[in-house]
């Protein structure tokens, strides 16, 4: 394989992977035509270093989450609410694969989403900060 190129993989719905070589991607295109799947050359991106593809960046050697949304949840404000609890858990839970253990660490956040009176701790204020900076030093799958 050819170390920091991107392209397209067709048999995967169209998902972006490391390929071998732009010759392999010609080949693999041709027979596409008789099961009518078609390519948009505005659409495709051949020989370049990283894909940004559903909020992730796709490198020749991994995957990345993309910047701009490790930025907002760095800069999410604490929690007031059950409902901007959710939506910070719904980000940071896309990412989940990135940190070891996210399921035990955010055990408690969840738990202040059930039926209960919501209440911000010393505790939940310490698993926020730390599930930001969690993210934000998260390696490459």
């Amino acid at each position: 394989m050819q170390k920091g190129v991107v392209g397209s993989n067709v048999q995967r719905a169209l998902a972006p992977a490391a390929i071998s070589a732009p010759q392999p991607m010609r080949v693999g295109c041709l027979p596409r035509r008789h099961q009518r799947l078609f390519f948009k050359r505005f659409k495709c991106f051949f020989g370049v270093p990283s894909v940004v593809y559903l909020g992730h960046v796709i490198l020749g050697d991994g995957v990345a989450m993309d910047v701009q949304k490790v930025q907002a949840i760095f800069d999410w404000p604490t929690p007031r609410s059950v409902h901007a609890l959710r939506g910070f858990l719904g980000l940071t839970g896309y990412y989940r694969l990135f940190i070891q253990g996210f399921d035990t660490l955010a055990a408690s956040l969840t738990n202040l989403l059930k039926r209960v009176a919501f209440a911000w701790t010393e505790d939940a204020d310490r698993v926020f900060h730390a599930l930001q900076h969690a993210l934000t030093s998260a390696l490459t799958l």
